[in-house]
């Protein structure tokens, strides 16, 4: 008699965006992470791994998933520049339609594989609409804007009372919800409360309206399924002609006689529009959404304060948690033999924190170490997070644990507009408070974090430099950049590096999407960011590094080994698909790591 086993996945890739390796080493060496510990035990870890340039969290992910540099997938930047296009309309990366290379799922697809490719940017650069591929699924990321929050204040005052079948008081409410949708579709309905003593109940409308009962919060499911308490969220889905719209609601304050309500919401996106295809977004909609960004709109996140750390920590573990709930649902439901799955935590925290940590922003100490701590404590969750993908895998699945840059603190800002304008190549004026270019006089002009572009006639529509000049403004832009670096008084420069288009092929840049300079800075200068400008080996000597982290364990990999040569970005996914005989992507240029692998196959 045959024992049917259950399905497992052969590879899972946990992306964790902005994941430094300080402070995971030092977590690990702690003793405090046991999974991750127990990842490096049963498998590699890196010492030297690093990412692509620029250091910005699109670039880096494109380079991962096509073991291609951007200059051949195109993504070269978080915001690409399009010639034809007016210089001040950017296009972001995530929206480029011609990414032009092959990922990783496209190519196991070809050998029959199925991919659970899970918010990761780069996951849907390649298909704009829907994708045709059937082994694909597609979990999208949830971005949440201003047009997409509402709050309601409600009283007893200007509702009717009302009592239910076991006696208890309540009064209710209609909740005008009137929004905007990502389409621009128009959002109009009205939702029934009721309010009783400590808590407000969801009634519906009946037309469509579903509390959901299994994204309940703090317990609230307990008592009933659409039934809140103070600070609890639950997941609403409202049908609207013929889409199905997810919300999350959140109970701000409920007066101590619940003659008073205040209630936030936010919309998550369409259902449809989340996932694909359709029938598992459905599937997905009440177990495992992931509404990060739409619950950052319902809780203070200031990491400054207590009740702002406490928050992120709830919204991470949540987050998680439905990150899990999505996984096991698509290896269960459609048969998953690879899952890509991505968390931005790490990066949002790096953002928020880094200087506070390395101490280049003086705060009072208890809150640095405060602070410190909570960053400790968001790594433990992550850690919880990787035990139970491990422990629900097997010993037989690959497990690759990976991050796309660090972070560097800052001591210097690099005003890159004030560098261009100072050397007579740029003419602004500012209004109210806007810095605005006059294109008029305008000879180049900078995008996004490494790009300097010409405004050259006849390829801009605003280009005033006569293509004879070409050339002699470039060169006047790499004098100015390292003109405008330098700094007298420690006779050093932020500077690594400016050079032309056709010579940015050593940074993996080039071609026509590519600056016509590119610039890349050392470490503890900022331009755009505490990464993107920054070059792939940049430090801050407050122990902060632009490099990533790396972890790989499963069948094939050595056991316990450290890897120290460097290793990039663009070499995972070529090793993966060498060690799982997946076809190599059409563009990749990233090495296989032999040190991983217990024997290399023939």
């Amino acid at each position: 008699m045959s024992i049917s086993v259950p399905h497992k996945p052969e590879l899972v890739i946990i992306c964790l965006d902005g994941m430094r390796p300080p402070v995971i080493d030092r977590m690990i060496d702690s003793g405090r992470m046991c999974a991750f510990t127990s990842l490096v035990n049963n498998g590699c870890r890196f010492k030297d791994f690093r990412p692509v340039f620029p250091t910005i969290t699109p670039v880096c992910w494109a380079a991962f998933a096509t073991g291609a540099p951007p200059s051949e997938n195109n993504i070269t930047c978080a915001n690409i520049h399009v010639e034809g296009d007016h210089p001040a309309k950017i296009t972001p990366s995530y929206l480029l339609c011609d990414y032009s290379a092959e990922n990783l799922w496209d190519c196991a697809s070809k050998v029959g594989k199925k991919s659970l490719v899970m918010s990761i940017p780069s996951s849907t650069f390649s298909y704009a609409e829907s994708p045709a591929d059937e082994n694909l699924t597609i979990v999208k990321s949830v971005v949440c804007e201003t047009n997409h929050v509402q709050e309601f204040e409600i009283r007893k005052d200007n509702s009717c009372d009302n009592t239910i079948c076991d006696g208890t008081s309540e009064w209710t409410a209609a909740l005008h919800f009137n929004m905007q949708s990502y389409s621009g579709r128009q959002l109009e309905f009205y939702a029934m409360v009721s309010v009783g003593n400590g808590y407000v109940r969801f009634c519906g409308d009946g037309e469509g309206i579903s509390p959901s009962p299994t994204a309940m919060e703090n317990g609230a499911m307990e008592t009933c399924g659409n039934i809140m308490k103070s600070g609890d969220i639950i997941t609403l889905i409202k049908r609207i002609e013929d889409k199905d719209y997810v919300f999350r609601v959140k109970l701000i304050e409920l007066s101590d006689g619940s003659d008073y309500a205040w209630i936030k919401a936010v919309l998550v996106r369409d259902i449809e529009d989340y996932a694909y295809p359709a029938g598992f977004a459905r599937e997905i909609a009440y177990t495992g959404l992931n509404t990060r960004y739409a619950d950052e709109r319902l809780f203070s996140s200031d990491i400054k304060t207590a009740t702002g750390r406490n928050n992120v920590l709830k919204i991470t573990r949540d987050d998680l948690g439905q990150i899990y709930e999505i996984f096991k649902t698509a290896v269960e439901k459609r048969g998953i033999d690879i899952a890509v799955l991505y968390y931005q935590v790490f990066d949002n925290v790096n953002h928020a924190a880094q200087n506070i940590i390395e101490g280049f922003t003086t705060v009072e100490e208890e809150i640095r170490s405060e602070i410190c701590n909570f960053v400790d404590d968001i790594c433990l969750q992550v850690d919880d997070f990787l035990g139970r993908i491990m422990d629900y895998c097997g010993k037989d699945t690959t497990i690759v644990v990976l991050s796309d840059h660090g972070a560097v603190g800052y001591r210097s800002f690099a005003d890159i507009y004030g560098i261009l304008e100072q050397a007579g190549l740029l003419k602004s004026y500012y209004d109210n408070g806007r810095r605005v270019v006059d294109w008029g006089k305008t000879l180049a002009y900078p995008i996004s974090t490494c790009h300097i572009y010409v405004n050259l006639k006849g390829r801009e529509p605003c280009g005033i430099v006569p293509p004879e000049e070409y050339d002699a403004v470039r060169n006047r832009i790499i004098r100015a950049l390292w003109q405008g670096f330098y700094d007298d008084e420690s006779m050093s420069t932020a500077l690594a590096f400016a050079v032309t288009n056709e010579e940015a092929e050593f940074v993996g840049l080039g071609g026509k999407y590519t600056g016509d300079v590119v610039y890349g800075l050392k470490g503890e200068y900022l331009s755009r960011g505490i990464h993107g400008s920054q070059i792939t080996t940049a430090r801050s000597s407050g122990g902060g590094d632009i490099r990533p982290a790396l972890f790989m364990a499963g069948k094939g990999i050595k056991k316990g080994a450290v890897v120290e040569r460097s290793v990039s970005l663009c070499d995972v996914v070529p090793t993966l698909c060498y060690l799982h005989g997946y076809p190599m992507p059409d563009k990749a240029q990233g090495a296989i790591i032999y040190q991983v692998l217990e024997k290399r196959i023939l």
